[in-house]
């Protein structure tokens, strides 16, 4: 498919998140897409032990059908 735009994210921050851990607090980190493609999918640096991370970074996207293609953010 031929390039339309490039899509912007900027991941700054999570608060309040819920710990999934047994023993001490949770290892956070997000994964964004467009396309739940391997090769571009991205994912954040990890926070360790911390419920509200603060992960402040930039991705960008190659964005190719504008009606078919939504951003996601797994935490």
């Amino acid at each position: 498919m031929k390039p339309v735009g490039i899509l912007e994210v900027k991941l700054v921050q999570a608060k309040e998140l819920t710990n999934k851990d047994i023993i001490g607090k949770s290892y956070p980190y997000a994964v964004v897409y467009i396309r739940p493609l391997f090769d571009r999918m991205k994912k954040s640096k990890t926070i360790n032990n911390d419920l509200n991370p603060i992960w402040n970074e930039h991705f960008e996207f190659v964005v190719e059908d504008l009606t078919t293609q939504h951003k996601n953010v797994k935490v």
